[in-house]
């Protein structure tokens, strides 16, 4: 499955994978791999990746080039790091 998340202080989505088997839902808040540690951010979206292929697809988006890298989930946020954002 990729998951959109969109971080605090950005406008943009950005996109991630979840390795474990546990489904994540729409609204819920998670930790990700960034470039400097770990990034808190919000799962806006979701789609196999299968679907997400085939939408870069009809859009004529050349794969091979265009495709986003997957940054990774590294789990579900605590309560305490949910707080911490307005």
């Amino acid at each position: 499955v990729v998951y959109k998340v969109q971080f605090k202080c950005s406008s943009g989505h950005y996109f991630y994978r979840n390795n474990s088997i546990e489904m994540l839902d729409v609204g819920e808040f998670v930790k990700v791999e960034a470039d400097r540690g770990e990034d808190l951010g919000v799962i806006t979206g979701a789609c196999h990746m299968q679907d997400f292929v085939v939408e870069k697809c009809n859009r004529k988006i050349d794969i091979k080039v265009d495709l986003p890298r997957f940054g990774n989930i590294v789990r579900v946020a605590t309560e305490s790091e949910r707080a911490q954002l307005p």
